[in-house]
């Protein structure tokens, strides 16, 4: 079957690969097999079938019984059907939870670096004198400047507290996920935490 020269292609090279070795081209008589399975798969297989059928159908009622023709042609093609079908169906799932993830992941980086730049303002805020609308050593009064509040990907809001300022993020797309990570007194950025959709 084409499906299975292809699976073990597919495993020699990347056994190749883990290996640290490149992977060898694939030769002549894997793509001559390839072919041939191809050929008795999908040309073959329902020419036979069908040429069996038409035979069984053009005779006479009494001498309509099964052929070879249309046995092994029949054979052939049901038996791809019957591979082929939950085949595709396995893929389209796998494709779908596969685009899932990747977007989950997407939008949990992008947000960890908004979060960052946050990070990145308490720091500025702590350093800044009063004059400069800063806390002069302090995180008490800190508020998120609004450009950083909200994003496509995320919208946050931070609770200041005695030594500490704690960073909340709800995600846009994904309603059920959340980061939230605490800046200590030093304005470094501890203790990420993941929730919802983020923990998959």
């Amino acid at each position: 079957m084409p499906w299975l020269i292809a699976s073990v292609q597919t495993f020699s090279s990347a056994l190749s690969e883990f290996s640290g070795r490149a992977p060898e081209p694939v030769t002549y008589t894997a793509r001559l097999l390839a072919l041939a399975s191809l050929l008795l798969v999908f040309v073959l297989g329902p020419t036979l079938f069908m040429f069996g059928l038409r035979e069984r159908t053009v005779e006479q009622p009494v001498f309509r019984t099964l052929n070879l023709k249309l046995i092994v042609g029949g054979a052939i093609t049901f038996s791809a059907i019957g591979v082929i079908v939950p085949t595709a169906i396995f893929q389209h799932d796998s494709f779908e939870r596969l685009k899932e993830a990747q977007a989950r992941q997407s939008n949990r980086d992008q947000m960890m670096i908004e979060m960052n730049k946050i990070v990145w303002s308490v720091v500025q805020y702590r350093v800044l004198p009063k004059s400069m609308r800063g806390g002069e050593g302090s995180m008490t009064g800190y508020s998120i400047p609004p450009k950083l509040a909200e994003s496509r990907d995320g919208k946050y809001k931070a609770t200041v507290e005695e030594t500490s300022v704690r960073i909340q993020g709800i995600s846009s797309v994904f309603s059920d996920a959340r980061i939230e990570l605490q800046i200590s007194k030093n304005g470094q950025a501890v203790h990420w935490e993941y929730f919802g959709n983020f923990l998959r």
